[in-house]
């Protein structure tokens, strides 16, 4: 989880066997260059990609801020990335949630707690609670699951 300014044209660092989604919280657009295809991003828009494939960075219209969020492919799976102003989630024992707050008035209940996140503010909860939230305060929210395992033969 890594809160990342993108100021100019770069290339984006390449992990093998790494899973990432980015979330553009801050500026216009990005685009991202996979070779020959490009994506991009809006404002408060996801994308999520292989990041052994090391793309190029390229912010429209001015700098932009992201959120990167990477897990080791096979082990984690990121199963929700998203923006909101409300979340109701029932996390499971080795679960991790991440909850980042986008702008001031995210209160979010973890089992019978509340929290009040203000702005650039990163709640991370793991283990088996109920999470709410509610507010006026939009907030990223990511849900990463452990995956099962596998045995292996030898």
């Amino acid at each position: 989880f890594a809160l990342s300014p993108i100021v100019e044209d770069g290339l984006f660092s390449a992990f093998n066997g790494v899973d990432r989604v980015i979330t553009m919280i801050e500026g216009n657009a990005l685009e991202l260059e996979f070779g020959p295809t490009c994506s991009r991003i809006e404002l408060f828009g996801s994308l999520r990609f292989d990041t052994g494939v090391a793309p190029m960075g390229r912010p429209i219209g001015g700098p932009v801020r992201v959120i990167n969020v990477m897990a080791r492919r096979g082990i984690w799976d990121i199963s929700d990335c998203k923006i909101t102003t409300a979340l109701n989630i029932n996390l499971n024992d080795g679960d991790l949630l991440f909850i980042h707050a986008i702008s001031n008035g995210c209160i979010v209940r973890i089992g019978t707690t509340s929290v009040v996140l203000g702005l650039s503010d990163t709640a991370v909860v793991s283990g088996a609670f109920e999470v709410k939230s509610n507010g006026s305060g939009q907030c990223l929210v990511v849900h990463i699951k452990p995956l099962p395992r596998t045995s292996q033969s030898a």
